[in-house]
C-alpha cells in the first residue's frame, strides 16, 4: 500500500510506497520494498531495503498531521 508519514518504525514487513517525511528506521527483522522516499534514515544491522529509495527533498505533510506509524509483523 501507500503510505505518508511523518515517522516509521519498521519492525515487520512493508511492501509499498512509503514517504515518510522525516525519520523512517528499520528494525532488526524489518524490510521495506518499493518506492520509498524519507528525510532521515536509520538501518539497524538486519534491516532492509529493496527497491527505489531516494531522500525527500523538502519536507512534505503528512496526510495524517503528526502522527507516528509502528508497522510490526510476525516473521513468517
Amino acid at each position: 500500500g501507500t503510505a505518508r508519514v511523518n515517522s516509521a518504525e519498521i519492525q515487520g514487513r512493508f511492501e509499498g510506497d512509503p514517504t515518510v517525511s522525516d525519520l523512517l528506521r528499520l528494525e532488526n527483522g524489518g524490510s521495506v520494498s518499493g518506492q520509498i522516499r524519507y528525510g532521515r534514515i536509520e538501518v539497524v544491522a538486519g534491516g532492509e531495503l529493496s527497491g527505489e529509495v531516494s531522500k525527500v527533498s523538502e519536507p512534505e505533510p503528512a496526510v495524517i498531521p503528526a502522527a507516528d506509524v509502528e508497522i510490526a509483523a510476525q516473521a513468517d
